[in-house]
This record gives structure tokens, sequence and C-alpha cells, in this order.
């Protein structure tokens, strides 16, 4: 007795719909991430394995970019199919079409490196035994197939990249592996310092600025603190944190008016904000 929109078959077919009516923008959303599935660039969606990825990428020899390039020219090595890497041509091609079709994060495809490793070192091989027999010719030939399969990895979507790349480091290094860290173990100071990077970085990044202004609160800047919960009121009007954290503030100097109508309008946009409730009451009684 599901209804419609709860069955996964409902959605399936809704998207086969959208994808029909938009063919020319699903084309290219799908292009993309096949281009992004051999890119030397990881997509990440989880704070602590990209912090690990800015460090493993700092090692020469084992980007994914090379790998990628290298394993999809062993992957085109002309030795005659064999049935035994069967197998590895299939797992590659099941990890290719699961990212097209859902996502490019790199834990979606980071599986099939394990398999473009060893067709990377067929390919080393490969061209080894080409020199080894001085076949110039060919070996001149893998090496320019070389260059242009490493530019098909380095090279699209770069400036794109290199602009996601900076918010990837702003959001999830330095806000919530660096401020929120900080702030959460009581280290004001610290944080606020981390929170000012990245609200220089990214101006209108709300939760940072939110942030910045509570550990301002708490350190006794309150006139810094106050500019910083307006800001956010009027980067995310529609949202309660600000009012309430404006409210909170007000409350905390004394402004018990000022502070009621911030709690007023945190409870018109979010009746359930227990908190907000119980300071208004608060600040009526008083």
């Amino acid at each position: 007795h599901l209804k419609p929109s709860e069955c996964s078959s409902y959605w399936v077919l809704e998207t086969v719909k959208y994808m029909a009516a938009h063919s020319r923008a699903s084309l290219a959303n799908f292009s993309k991430k096949f281009i992004l599935f051999w890119n030397n660039y990881e997509v990440h969606d989880l704070d602590t394995t990209y912090k690990s990825y800015k460090t493993i990428s700092q090692w020469p020899f084992l980007t994914a970019g090379i790998i990628a390039a290298l394993g999809l020219l062993g992957m085109m090595v002309p030795t005659g199919f064999d049935r035994k890497a069967f197998l590895l041509y299939w797992m590659v091609f099941i990890y290719l079409i699961s990212v097209v079709v859902f996502f490019s994060a790199s834990r979606y495809r980071l599986p099939a490196f394990s398999f473009l490793a060893i067709f990377a070192a067929r390919f080393l091989y490969y061209f080894w035994e080409l020199v080894k027999n001085k076949d110039i010719k060919r070996a001149a030939v893998a090496l320019v197939l070389l260059c242009i399969s490493l530019a098909f990895s380095y090279l699209p979507f770069k400036d794109e990249i290199a602009s996601f790349d900076r918010w990837q480091q702003i959001s999830r290094v330095d806000y919530s592996l660096g401020g929120r860290m900080l702030f959460n173990a009581g280290k004001y100071e610290e944080a606020a310092r981390k929170f000012e990077h990245v609200v220089s970085s990214a101006p209108d990044f709300t939760p940072a600025v939110n942030y910045l202004g509570k550990s301002y609160a708490i350190l006794g800047k309150h006139d810094k603190a106050a500019a910083c919960f307006r800001r956010v009121i009027r980067l995310s009007p529609n949202v309660d944190e600000g009012y309430l954290n404006a409210g909170l503030l007000c409350e905390l100097r004394g402004k018990k008016k000022e502070a009621a109508r911030y709690f007023e309008k945190a409870l018109a946009l979010n009746p359930q904000n227990v908190k907000a409730r119980e300071h208004q009451k608060e600040s009526k009684t008083n």
C-alpha cells in the first residue's frame, strides 16, 4: 500500500522522463562525468577523505591522473584479448557506468583504480619491451599517446576544478575540520582566527559568519558579534539561526525588548525552535 512516490521504480521512471525531456543537458552531464572519471582531481563529499587526498596528492607518481592515463592505455595495449583479463575490464566498466549514471565522487570511482593500476603496469611493461627491442616507431607512438592521455586526465575543466577545490579547502578543511573543531574544543581564540580566514575567503559563507559571531560573543567582543549576526540575517533572512543568536546576544547585553523581537522572528520562521521560545518567555517575564 505504498504511495507511488515512495517506490524506487517511480523515481527511476521520473528520472527517465526527465532525461528524455532534457536529452541535450543529460548527455552533456553524462559526458562531463565520464571525463571526470579519468580526471586527476578527486571530487570528495567527505571532509576527512578530502583532507587525506590533499596530503596524498603531494606524493609523486601516485596521482589519480597518472594511474588513470596509464591504465586507459594499458586497456588498449594490442596484445590480443585474454579471457582471464575479461573480469578486469568488466570491473572498470561497471565502476565507470556507476559514476556516469550516479555520482562522480571519489569514493564511488576509487575502487576502479585498483584494477586500473594493473592495466597501468601492463602499459609500462609494454612500453619497456618496445624500448628494449628498439622498436622506436611504436615506442614513439606509445609516448605520444601517453602525453595525450595525461592531457585528458589533467586539462579538462581545469579552471572549474581549481575554483571548486578552493571551496573544498575553505568549507571542508578550514571550516569543518578547522574552526568548528576548535570551537567545539573550547579554543575560541583559535577558532575565531580560523573563521576569520574562512570569511575573508568566502564572505557569503553563512555558517562560518555565524560561528565567527558566536566565537566573538563568547570572547566578549559583542560589537563584532552583533555585526556578524546582522550579516547572517542579511545572507539568510529565512533561516531562524541568525535571529536566535542575535536575540541571545541582545539578552546578554541587557537589551531585553530588542532580544524579544529577534526571538519572535526566529519563532515565526521556525515554531519548533525550543531555545527561542524559552528565551522569549524569559524576556517577557523579566
